[in-house]
């Protein structure tokens, strides 16, 4: 969000000084002026803020393997994101904000349905969340670098060794209480026309093993973002079904907390497409 500030308070620096200057010296045309000054410079401040990534990506390692969360880098990926909200006019509603763990770490489960999950996630959730995702991710140029150095993780589904090593890392974190974790349990983005695939058990282990607060989360609204013009009101929901406790959970198996969210997300997808 700093960045944003930032951005807007140069951008009505520049639009007042150089409107009013248009204006004076063009009949008076001062508001017109002001319209189209704004957006422009938001935007080449954007333009440059992406070239100083650019620049900076080319100095990362792309095999770097991140064991803590650096706030830098995590701020850096945050606050690009949330521009680029504002940019796609990407608004998040949280329903059932109250229920968010407070005090404590938390695995987050969630269905994932777009590429814009994360932009929702990162602009409304507590931070720093970071999420456990293909390594396809983090081969993306310019934000693949900044990702593995915030303490993003890849997990490689297909190499038990390699997915092992991931769910490990998140166990790590959470144990030193430096990130809350989020997973989506189907494995992949959902392009089929079923609400949810399946879930894979194994994500639930980072709960289970490091013994934090698991919430289990469904996202509405990302889906089609990329094919709307950016005017487009682009509408996101968040609702925060249910936090189980270690002690709540303690006794049922990573197979039946699988079921469980599933369960309980599915449902929400069609208790709103019955409303719809």
């Amino acid at each position: 969000m700093l960045l944003t500030i930032i951005f807007a308070l140069v951008s009505a620096g520049v639009t007042a000084g150089l409107g009013y200057w248009l204006g004076t010296s063009f009949g008076g045309y001062y508001a017109f002026f002001c319209f189209l000054i704004f957006p422009g410079t938001f935007l080449l401040l954007f333009a440059i803020w992406v070239l100083i990534l650019s620049l900076w990506s080319l100095h990362l390692k792309q095999d770097y393997e991140a064991h803590h969360v650096d706030s830098l880098y995590f701020w850096v990926v945050k606050d690009t994101i949330y521009l680029l909200d504002i940019l796609l006019n990407i608004h998040v509603r949280v329903n059932g904000k109250e229920k968010i763990p407070q005090g404590t770490r938390f695995v987050m489960v969630n269905n994932h349905v777009s590429s814009f999950d994360e932009f929702a996630l990162l602009q409304s959730m507590p931070v720093p969340l970071v999420a456990v995702s293909k390594p396809e991710n983090f081969r993306i140029p310019i934000a693949g670098g900044f990702l593995h150095h915030a303490g993003f993780i890849a997990i490689n589904r297909e190499d038990m060794k390699e997915g092992l090593k991931a769910i490990q890392q998140a166990i790590a974190l959470l144990k030193r209480e430096e990130a809350n974790i989020e997973i989506c349990p189907e494995g992949t983005r959902n392009k089929t026309d079923a609400a949810l695939l399946s879930f894979h058990p194994g994500s639930f282990r980072i709960a289970t093993e490091s013994q934090h607060p698991l919430m289990i989360a469904c996202i509405r609204g990302t889906k089609g973002i990329s094919k709307k013009l950016v005017w487009h009101w682009n509408r996101v929901d968040i609702d925060i079904l249910e936090v189980l406790t270690p002690e709540q959970y303690k006794d049922m198996t990573t197979g039946e907390l699988s079921e469980y969210a599933f369960r309980k997300i599915l449902d929400d997808l069609e208790a709103h497409e019955a409303r719809a």
